[in-house]
């Protein structure tokens, strides 16, 4: 079979009716808003970036610059104007620039803040400022036709999330039930062992088949209506059990990109952006291929949690955190016991015990803020411990190991990880 490249730009140029896709900016622009103004109204955005005193970094990227409380708070204005923006149909291509720059900015300042949802709503918009344009009427209804790839884009990132959702799935802890049975008894603890255990079976195995199944059956013309029932009745569900913010609500709402239909109008100049299109093709495979990362690395990778970032492990453990250090001078024996809690805001702190990176970059933090006080060379010794779904508290580091002295590279394994038992 010969590449017909001909072919596939008829294909990827197909008169679509664009009501549905102006349906669907409506809600992200929505979906941005709230996310936004939630963040503020819940202090979460003053709380960890403005004057921080400490931000866990991304360790593969340059240092990001911390700017002033005012121009933070401008970013933010930004935000929440550009989202308005969208939801009215002006600037759009602009309006999707500035969060993907702005938000990413705050994203990837403090890597404590990763969430699969925010890593969703980033990525949105880059494929809104692809997909969208500058100029449009207010009203959906009043769209004309549309090109069939502009779609195409934005099924394909609302089916990655279901599917490397239901990939991730596939590890000890989820397929023992230990993942859901801990999350509904810390979620629901006035429901009886009993029902709760049904449950956890229920939710274990029903949300490994949902989110493997899903995207395929939402394709699939006949079976797209049963789809829709399972979505909503899915993340409802999930609204009301684990109160997630927005995302449910998102996912919903982009059912709406599965009822496009064919334009009877024709489009006189159809656009079809080269390389953009390469550029999102690329994307997409790079996009697949992350989430299998955690195959190079040994050990239980919800322990560890290497390979767990932008690979849409969702809901991987429940994971409850103990963590102390103990600093001690080489030179003259000193030592001082420090709760990371004295620095770390709740979201920190709790980040410091699931991912072992983080407990390691706070040492060196402690070292070095030390060797300002005249420490010389300081022994950093980490005590933490956590506990994961129905499992002990157990150490992550060797308590008595030097963390501070400690190498590791970007993206490398941790050796010095503990095994979990």
């Amino acid at each position: 079979m010969k590449f017909d490249p001909q072919g596939l730009k008829t294909t990827f140029t197909l008169a679509r009716t664009g009501s549905n896709l102006s349906y669907f900016r409506i809600i992200l622009g929505l979906s941005y808003f709230i996310f936004f103004l939630r963040l503020v109204i819940r202090k979460k955005f003053s709380g960890v970036f403005i004057k921080p005193d400490f931000l866990f970094a991304y360790d593969w990227l340059p240092e990001l610059p911390v700017f002033r409380g005012e121009v933070m708070w401008m970013i933010m204005a930004g935000l929440l104007l550009s989202s308005l923006l969208i939801v009215f149909n002006r600037l759009v291509r602009v309006a999707f620039l500035f969060v993907f720059v702005g938000f990413g900015y705050f994203f990837f300042l403090e890597k404590a803040l990763y969430n699969n949802h925010y890593f969703l709503l980033w990525l949105m918009a880059l494929w809104g400022f692809i997909v969208f344009e500058n100029k449009g009427p207010l009203e959906p209804w009043q769209s004309g036709p549309t090109e069939a790839w502009r779609y195409l884009i934005l099924k394909g990132q609302v089916m990655m999330v279901y599917f490397f959702g239901g990939i991730a799935k596939f590890n000890e802890e989820w397929l023992k039930g230990d993942t859901t049975r801990s999350l509904l008894e810390l979620k629901l603890p006035e429901v009886e062992p009993g029902l709760i255990l049904d449950l956890s079976r229920i939710m274990t195995y029903g949300g490994l088949l949902f989110d493997l199944c899903i995207p395929f059956l939402l394709v699939y013309k006949p079976t797209r209506l049963l789809a829709v029932v399972a979505v909503l009745v899915f993340n409802i569900s999930n609204h009301f059990v684990f109160e997630i913010g927005i995302f449910p609500f998102l996912m919903m709402g982009s059912l709406i990109l599965f009822f496009d239909k064919p334009s009877s109008e024709q489009i006189e100049r159809p656009k079809y952006p080269s390389r953009l299109l390469v550029f999102s093709l690329a994307s997409f495979l790079f996009l697949s291929v992350i989430p299998f990362r955690h195959l190079l690395y040994p050990g239980n990778v919800v322990w560890t949690e290497e390979g767990y970032f932008f690979s849409w492990r969702m809901i991987s453990s429940v994971k409850k955190v103990i963590a102390s250090y103990r600093l001690i001078d080489r030179k003259t024996g000193d030592q001082v016991i420090i709760s990371p809690r004295e620095e770390l805001n709740s979201m920190q702190y709790h980040a410091l015990g699931r991912y072992p990176e983080l407990a390691w970059q706070y040492a060196h933090h402690l070292k070095k803020r030390y060797q300002e006080k005249g420490w010389e060379d300081p022994i950093v010794n980490g005590k933490i411990q956590v506990k994961m779904n129905k499992r002990r508290f157990q150490f992550v580091f060797d308590p008595n190991l030097d963390l501070g002295s400690l190498d590791h590279k970007p993206l490398s394994h941790f050796p010095e990880i503990l095994p979990v038992k």
